[in-house]
Protein backbone atom coordinates (compact mmCIF):
# COMPACT_ATOMS: atom_id res chain seq x y z
CA UNK A 1 0.00 0.00 0.00
CA UNK A 2 0.56 3.76 -0.50
CA UNK A 3 2.04 5.07 2.27
CA UNK A 4 -0.17 8.38 3.68
CA UNK A 5 -0.34 11.00 6.92
CA UNK A 6 -2.96 12.56 8.69
CA UNK A 7 -3.15 15.53 11.43
CA UNK A 8 -4.51 15.04 14.89
CA UNK A 9 -5.38 17.97 17.45
CA UNK A 10 -8.11 17.71 20.38
CA UNK A 11 -10.00 19.87 22.93
CA UNK A 12 -10.09 23.51 20.65
CA UNK A 13 -13.11 24.43 23.10
CA UNK A 14 -13.00 27.66 21.20
CA UNK A 15 -15.45 30.88 22.44
CA UNK A 16 -15.30 34.26 22.67
CA UNK A 17 -15.01 34.77 26.68
CA UNK A 18 -11.67 35.19 28.95
CA UNK A 19 -9.44 32.67 30.17
CA UNK A 20 -10.51 30.69 33.08
CA UNK A 21 -8.61 27.86 34.55
CA UNK A 22 -5.78 27.82 32.49
CA UNK A 23 -8.34 27.56 29.36
CA UNK A 24 -7.45 30.40 26.77
CA UNK A 25 -10.66 29.60 24.77
CA UNK A 26 -10.09 32.67 22.08
CA UNK A 27 -6.14 31.98 21.41
CA UNK A 28 -7.37 28.27 20.83
CA UNK A 29 -8.17 29.09 17.20
CA UNK A 30 -5.29 31.15 16.44
CA UNK A 31 -3.22 28.15 17.76
CA UNK A 32 -5.62 25.60 15.16
CA UNK A 33 -4.79 28.50 12.51
CA UNK A 34 -1.02 27.60 13.41
CA UNK A 35 -1.71 23.82 13.25
CA UNK A 36 -3.46 24.33 9.64
CA UNK A 37 -0.52 25.76 8.13
CA UNK A 38 1.90 23.08 9.51
CA UNK A 39 -0.88 20.42 8.36
CA UNK A 40 -0.54 22.19 4.76
CA UNK A 41 2.92 21.79 4.39
CA UNK A 42 2.85 18.24 5.57
CA UNK A 43 0.29 17.60 2.88
CA UNK A 44 -1.49 15.46 5.15
CA UNK A 45 -4.35 13.30 3.28
CA UNK A 46 -6.85 14.20 6.04
CA UNK A 47 -7.31 15.85 10.11
CA UNK A 48 -9.25 14.27 13.00
CA UNK A 49 -10.23 16.74 15.97
CA UNK A 50 -10.80 14.14 18.60
CA UNK A 51 -13.83 16.34 20.33
CA UNK A 52 -14.51 19.73 21.85
CA UNK A 53 -14.29 22.17 19.23
CA UNK A 54 -16.37 24.72 20.89
CA UNK A 55 -17.08 25.88 24.76
CA UNK A 56 -20.68 28.08 24.72
CA UNK A 57 -22.79 26.27 27.48
CA UNK A 58 -24.48 29.73 28.07
CA UNK A 59 -26.25 30.44 25.04
CA UNK A 60 -27.03 28.09 21.92
CA UNK A 61 -27.35 30.36 19.47
CA UNK A 62 -23.60 32.19 20.23
CA UNK A 63 -22.30 28.77 20.26
CA UNK A 64 -23.16 27.55 16.81
CA UNK A 65 -21.56 31.12 15.40
CA UNK A 66 -18.61 29.95 17.33
CA UNK A 67 -18.66 26.64 15.69
CA UNK A 68 -19.29 28.02 12.21
CA UNK A 69 -15.98 30.17 12.91
CA UNK A 70 -13.91 27.30 14.08
CA UNK A 71 -15.02 25.14 11.26
CA UNK A 72 -14.28 27.81 8.81
CA UNK A 73 -10.69 27.95 9.63
CA UNK A 74 -10.20 23.95 9.58
CA UNK A 75 -11.76 24.34 6.33
CA UNK A 76 -10.06 26.79 4.84
CA UNK A 77 -6.85 24.51 4.77
CA UNK A 78 -8.45 22.41 2.25
CA UNK A 79 -8.11 19.09 3.93
CA UNK A 80 -10.45 17.35 4.84
CA UNK A 81 -11.67 17.17 8.48
CA UNK A 82 -13.23 14.40 10.64
CA UNK A 83 -15.19 16.14 13.72
CA UNK A 84 -15.32 13.50 16.93
CA UNK A 85 -17.98 14.98 18.91
CA UNK A 86 -16.96 16.36 22.72
CA UNK A 87 -18.66 17.04 25.71
CA UNK A 88 -18.50 20.47 25.81
CA UNK A 89 -19.83 20.40 21.89
CA UNK A 90 -23.07 18.89 23.07
CA UNK A 91 -23.42 20.84 26.50
CA UNK A 92 -23.08 24.03 23.97
CA UNK A 93 -25.38 22.78 21.14
CA UNK A 94 -27.62 19.79 20.33
CA UNK A 95 -26.33 17.19 17.86
CA UNK A 96 -29.25 17.94 15.53
CA UNK A 97 -27.94 21.49 14.85
CA UNK A 98 -24.35 20.46 15.26
CA UNK A 99 -23.98 17.58 12.78
CA UNK A 100 -24.80 19.04 8.99
CA UNK A 101 -21.65 21.44 10.20
CA UNK A 102 -19.31 18.92 10.55
CA UNK A 103 -20.79 16.39 7.91
CA UNK A 104 -22.24 13.96 10.29
CA UNK A 105 -25.86 12.66 8.99
CA UNK A 106 -28.71 10.80 10.44
CA UNK A 107 -28.88 11.85 13.82
CA UNK A 108 -25.63 10.00 14.72
CA UNK A 109 -22.13 11.21 15.03
CA UNK A 110 -20.13 7.80 14.95
CA UNK A 111 -19.20 5.62 11.94
CA UNK A 112 -16.11 4.26 9.47
CA UNK A 113 -13.67 5.21 7.02
CA UNK A 114 -10.88 3.27 5.22
CA UNK A 115 -7.83 4.37 3.41
CA UNK A 116 -5.38 2.72 2.30
CA UNK A 117 -5.17 -0.17 4.29
CA UNK A 118 -6.16 1.30 7.04
CA UNK A 119 -10.07 0.99 8.45
CA UNK A 120 -10.68 4.29 11.29
CA UNK A 121 -13.74 3.86 13.10
CA UNK A 122 -15.26 7.47 14.98
CA UNK A 123 -17.60 6.75 17.89
CA UNK A 124 -19.46 9.32 20.03
CA UNK A 125 -19.38 9.29 23.66
CA UNK A 126 -21.99 11.20 24.97
CA UNK A 127 -24.88 9.24 25.88
CA UNK A 128 -26.50 8.74 28.90
CA UNK A 129 -26.97 4.93 30.63
CA UNK A 130 -30.20 4.86 29.19
CA UNK A 131 -28.85 5.56 25.30
CA UNK A 132 -29.78 8.87 25.44
CA UNK A 133 -28.02 11.46 23.46
CA UNK A 134 -26.47 14.67 25.68
CA UNK A 135 -28.27 17.97 24.79
CA UNK A 136 -26.92 21.35 26.77
CA UNK A 137 -29.48 20.70 29.39
CA UNK A 138 -28.90 17.24 30.03
CA UNK A 139 -25.29 16.44 29.44
CA UNK A 140 -22.88 15.37 32.58
CA UNK A 141 -19.32 15.64 31.65
CA UNK A 142 -18.39 12.80 33.67
CA UNK A 143 -21.14 10.18 32.98
CA UNK A 144 -20.05 9.15 29.28
CA UNK A 145 -21.64 6.29 27.84
CA UNK A 146 -21.46 4.41 24.49
CA UNK A 147 -25.00 3.53 23.18
CA UNK A 148 -26.44 0.21 22.74
CA UNK A 149 -27.25 1.03 19.15
CA UNK A 150 -23.80 2.14 18.65
CA UNK A 151 -22.05 -1.27 20.43
CA UNK A 152 -23.98 -3.37 18.39
CA UNK A 153 -22.77 -1.45 14.83
CA UNK A 154 -19.30 -1.07 16.34
CA UNK A 155 -19.39 -5.06 16.39
CA UNK A 156 -21.21 -5.28 13.22
CA UNK A 157 -18.07 -2.80 11.59
CA UNK A 158 -15.63 -4.62 12.65
CA UNK A 159 -16.54 -7.93 11.61
CA UNK A 160 -17.28 -6.43 7.94
CA UNK A 161 -14.07 -4.74 7.06
CA UNK A 162 -10.83 -6.66 5.40
CA UNK A 163 -8.34 -4.33 6.88
CA UNK A 164 -6.45 -6.11 9.79
CA UNK A 165 -5.45 -2.58 11.33
CA UNK A 166 -7.99 -0.45 12.96
CA UNK A 167 -7.66 2.95 14.61
CA UNK A 168 -10.52 4.29 16.94
CA UNK A 169 -11.19 8.17 17.61
CA UNK A 170 -13.35 8.62 20.33
CA UNK A 171 -13.78 12.00 22.90
CA UNK A 172 -13.79 10.52 26.22
CA UNK A 173 -10.99 7.76 27.16
CA UNK A 174 -11.86 4.20 26.33
CA UNK A 175 -9.11 2.45 28.14
CA UNK A 176 -9.38 0.96 31.90
CA UNK A 177 -8.90 3.90 34.08
CA UNK A 178 -10.56 4.91 37.22
CA UNK A 179 -10.92 8.65 36.37
CA UNK A 180 -14.46 10.51 35.42
CA UNK A 181 -13.08 10.97 31.80
CA UNK A 182 -13.49 7.28 30.85
CA UNK A 183 -16.34 6.25 29.43
CA UNK A 184 -18.35 4.46 32.24
CA UNK A 185 -19.00 1.20 29.94
CA UNK A 186 -15.50 1.58 28.48
CA UNK A 187 -14.97 -2.04 29.67
CA UNK A 188 -18.02 -2.98 26.69
CA UNK A 189 -16.02 -1.08 23.71
CA UNK A 190 -12.78 -2.34 25.11
CA UNK A 191 -14.72 -6.23 24.87
CA UNK A 192 -15.64 -5.54 20.91
CA UNK A 193 -12.07 -4.20 20.34
CA UNK A 194 -10.31 -6.71 21.92
CA UNK A 195 -12.47 -9.72 20.29
CA UNK A 196 -12.28 -8.19 16.53
CA UNK A 197 -8.90 -10.03 15.48
CA UNK A 198 -7.18 -6.68 14.17
CA UNK A 199 -4.46 -4.58 15.09
CA UNK A 200 -5.81 -1.72 17.00
CA UNK A 201 -4.96 1.81 18.14
CA UNK A 202 -6.90 3.91 19.72
CA UNK A 203 -6.66 7.64 19.87
CA UNK A 204 -9.08 9.77 22.13
CA UNK A 205 -9.02 13.69 24.12
CA UNK A 206 -10.77 14.89 26.93
CA UNK A 207 -8.20 14.55 29.70
CA UNK A 208 -6.67 17.83 28.92
CA UNK A 209 -3.17 16.69 30.30
CA UNK A 210 -3.15 13.83 27.62
CA UNK A 211 -2.01 9.87 28.79
CA UNK A 212 -1.41 6.90 27.55
CA UNK A 213 -1.59 3.38 28.11
CA UNK A 214 -1.61 -0.28 26.46
CA UNK A 215 -4.37 -2.49 27.74
CA UNK A 216 -4.67 -6.32 26.46
CA UNK A 217 -2.42 -5.06 23.05
CA UNK A 218 -4.30 -2.31 22.36
CA UNK A 219 -2.55 1.17 22.63
CA UNK A 220 -4.87 4.35 23.90
CA UNK A 221 -3.35 7.63 23.47
CA UNK A 222 -5.30 10.79 24.70
CA UNK A 223 -3.80 14.07 23.21
CA UNK A 224 -3.19 17.47 25.45
CA UNK A 225 -5.98 19.63 24.67
CA UNK A 226 -5.24 22.92 22.58
CA UNK A 227 -7.18 25.31 24.91
CA UNK A 228 -5.06 24.88 27.83
CA UNK A 229 -2.38 27.40 28.60
CA UNK A 230 -1.94 31.09 26.04
CA UNK A 231 0.80 29.36 23.96
CA UNK A 232 1.40 25.60 24.87
CA UNK A 233 0.37 23.38 22.43
CA UNK A 234 0.23 20.04 20.58
CA UNK A 235 -0.60 18.42 17.14
CA UNK A 236 0.43 14.78 16.24
CA UNK A 237 1.23 14.11 12.17
CA UNK A 238 0.57 10.44 12.23
CA UNK A 239 2.13 8.70 9.08
CA UNK A 240 0.82 5.21 8.25
CA UNK A 241 4.32 3.58 6.41
CA UNK A 242 3.59 1.30 3.51
CA UNK A 243 4.54 -1.71 5.93
CA UNK A 244 1.72 -0.74 8.08
CA UNK A 245 3.72 0.74 11.15
CA UNK A 246 2.21 4.15 12.18
CA UNK A 247 4.86 7.12 13.58
CA UNK A 248 3.14 9.67 14.78
CA UNK A 249 5.50 12.72 14.87
CA UNK A 250 4.57 14.91 18.16
CA UNK A 251 4.90 18.89 17.72
CA UNK A 252 4.41 20.74 21.20
CA UNK A 253 5.27 24.03 22.30
CA UNK A 254 8.47 21.73 24.26
CA UNK A 255 9.88 20.55 21.16
CA UNK A 256 9.20 17.84 18.48
CA UNK A 257 9.19 13.65 18.69
CA UNK A 258 8.71 10.94 16.73
CA UNK A 259 7.47 7.93 18.08
CA UNK A 260 6.00 4.45 16.74
CA UNK A 261 2.35 4.33 18.13
CA UNK A 262 1.37 0.81 16.04
CA UNK A 263 2.78 -2.41 14.23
Amino acid sequence: MDAFSFGVFADVQYARRRPQNHRYYQAALDKVKQYMQCFQKEQVSFLVHLGDLIDEPEDEERALCYAREATQVIQASGIPCCYVIGNHDTGSAALPRLAPLWGWQAGRAFGSFDVGAMHFVVLDTNYDAKGRHYTPATHQWEQSYVSEEQLSWLQADLARTDKRRVMVFAHALLDALDNPHAVRNGWRVRSVLESCGRKVTVLQGHMHCGYESEQNGIRYYTLPATVEGESEFCYWIVTVEKSGQMVAKIVTHEGTQTRVIGA
